[in-house]
């Protein structure tokens, strides 16, 4: 379980995948999480590695009391954002597709979209990232 303020921080995962130049990846991200205010929301996006890309594209969308909310990025610093979440029930599953210009690790990051007082946005254990080199 990691829990965070407004500032993007690397997603504590089991494992951090490793991504290598020239390759061509799709990837699924499922975080389990919950937040404590719904005004918050939460942001993430995926430039806590050391990888860079040629081309990324992402498409996050929420599962559970809030489904509905979708957004799309074409880098890895672009930020999905802005679900408003306050229930454990709560899924973001992420598809995307990559290919670095660097060798490097991939790993995503995550905060709270606002900030109101008392409230943490929690990302629970069994939330994971998993990555496919394709031919």
């Amino acid at each position: 379980m990691t829990t965070v303020g407004t500032a993007l921080a690397a997603i504590n995962m089991n494992s951090v995948p490793s991504v290598v130049s020239g390759h061509t990846y799709e990837f699924t991200c499922v975080l389990f999480l919950n937040e404590g205010l719904a005004v918050d929301g939460i942001k993430i996006d995926f430039n806590g590695g050391g990888a860079a890309a040629t081309t990324f594209r992402a498409h996050g969308s929420i599962y559970g009391a809030t489904s509905g909310f979708g957004a799309q990025v074409t880098s890895l610093t672009g930020t999905i954002a802005g679900a408003a979440i306050t229930t454990d029930d709560e899924e973001l599953e992420i598809h995307g597709y990559f290919k670095p210009s660097s060798s490097g690790t991939f790993i995503p990051r995550f905060a709270k979209n606002g900030d109101a007082a008392g409230a943490t946005l929690t990302i629970y254990a069994g939330s994971s990232i998993v990555l496919h080199d394709l031919p």
